[in-house]
């Protein structure tokens, strides 16, 4: 037996696939109703101390100034905005910049749309194709965004695991992941493998969730036999920043940040 296949039969795996078992169902038992109806920026986002371009796009007149709402867009938009800023190779970008200038973006598992569509309308992006594994969201991204979403932006039903199926190799310049969570599928190595394939070379991968050891070892194993650059934003991981390099060498860290984080004031709101 090979140790890859013993590792499966620890208990700590066991424990390990039974939650992960539990979350897919949970999370389509529940799907995007753990968030406000009014909420189209379904992430827990950050605050970076820095004003985001033209914030009047991600808050909605019914969102009440200073409400849990408000501050939920708010922060996923900036967070957003903070991942267009290191596509650029920069930790920050004046608000009137286009980041992501005349860039092809695929972004996975984007729920209900909403930091597609911000991302689409501000950063400049060539195209944009924003993806779910469910027909229903995509259903709703359409309704929620079809009057306001620039011609760039698509939605598209794609499973998270399955892009390899779906688009042509080498199609996008950069590939944007907030949060998937379990919605990657049960192969978080058919998900990087075809995030791997669809990346042109000297593309960026800019994902964004909570990685176990064992999960990050998963989706980033395909990534490195692939000769392009990689920056992995991480944030409340079971890593230091400092164990993502020398595990994956390829791979650029910007560095892990939470919601403890002291910036988180909206301040300048």
């Amino acid at each position: 037996m090979s140790m890859a296949a013993f590792m499966e039969y620890l208990p700590e795996q066991q424990l390990i696939s039974a939650w992960n078992r539990f979350w897919r169902w949970y999370d389509k038992r529940l799907g995007d109703r753990r968030w406000p109806e009014v909420i189209d920026i379904c992430t827990r986002g950050a605050d970076f101390g820095v004003r985001i371009p033209q914030p009047e796009l991600v808050l909605r007149s019914c969102i009440a100034h200073g409400s849990s709402e408000w501050r939920l867009q708010l922060c996923g938009a900036a967070l957003y905005w903070h991942l267009a800023s290191v596509a650029a190779g920069r930790a920050s970008v004046e608000s009137d910049a286009k980041p992501l200038t005349g860039l092809d973006v695929l972004e996975v598992a984007c729920l209900r749309g909403g930091g597609a569509r911000y991302l689409a309308k501000i950063a400049g992006p060539r195209s944009y194709v924003a993806t779910e594994g469910s027909i229903e969201r995509v259903e709703v991204c359409r309704r929620r965004h079809i009057a306001e979403a620039p011609d760039l932006l698509q939605f598209q039903q794609v499973p998270a695991e399955a892009l390899s199926e779906h688009f042509p190799a080498s199609s996008f310049d950069l590939v944007i992941s907030v949060e998937p969570g379990d919605r990657i599928g049960e192969s978080p190595h058919a998900f990087a493998a075809g995030i791997a394939q669809v990346l042109r070379p000297g593309g960026k991968l800019l994902l964004c969730d909570m990685l176990s050891t064992l999960r990050w070892k998963q989706c980033w194993m395909p990534l490195q036999k692939q000769a392009c650059n990689i920056s992995a934003k991480i944030y409340t991981s079971q890593l230091r920043p400092q164990e993502l390099s020398l595990r994956c060498p390829r791979v650029k860290t910007i560095g892990c940040f939470g919601h403890s984080d002291p910036r988180l004031s909206l301040s300048n709101y």
